[in-house]
């Protein structure tokens, strides 16, 4: 079907924003929209099903199937485009039935993206405008990452598990990396 229209009349769309598949079944997909309206296809893209409920009409930057709880996902939206410089991060446990905010004690700016851990599902990774910030206890509280990164919006995460590097991108400013054999030790 067209995805880009919602049951919402805020929610409908342009374009998508960001597309992920679960890594622990294959044809689960997500795709996010760029005014809030989530949808999930459980095979392979014949029956989609909107899932939208509980979030804001902002535009869905990244998604994130858990690895290791099948109904769990987690994503990021933006406001920027409409001046909401709130941080939006969200998980559902119900394949996006339900939402819960995990915006915590993350400062108030713009989320571009979230990584869960490939080795433990407590922690996540999170791409916001000043910076990479973690939570060792799944969104509950975060902490900034790393003082030798300097304040710029990052636009996107990405783990290589063969040398366990987090790698952040940023808008303008280059590309950082970080082990983090270290952080899973801890």
């Amino acid at each position: 079907p067209d995805l880009a229209k919602s049951a919402d009349p805020d929610k409908v769309s342009t374009a998508a924003g960001a597309i992920a598949e679960s890594r622990l079944t294959p044809g689960l997909l997500y795709v996010g929209p760029d005014k809030g309206a989530l949808w999930v296809t459980k095979n392979d893209g014949r029956d989609w099903t909107e899932r939208s409920a509980g979030l804001p009409s902002r535009y869905i930057r990244s998604i994130c199937p858990s690895r290791f709880v099948l109904p769990r996902v987690y994503l990021t939206l933006s406001g920027l485009n409409d001046d909401d410089f709130g941080v939006h991060i969200f998980v559902s446990e119900d394949f996006g039935a339900h939402w819960t905010s995990l915006a915590g004690n993350l400062p108030d700016e713009v989320a571009y993206g979230i990584l869960e851990d490939p080795t433990n599902p407590e922690i996540l990774y999170a791409g916001l405008y000043r910076g990479v910030y973690i939570s060792v206890d799944r969104g509950r509280s975060w902490s900034h990452l790393g003082p030798e990164m300097p304040g710029a919006a990052v636009s996107r995460l990405v783990i290589q598990e063969r040398e366990m590097d987090l790698l952040a991108g940023t808008y303008g400013r280059g590309i950082y990396k970080m082990n983090l054999r270290p952080v899973q030790a801890a």
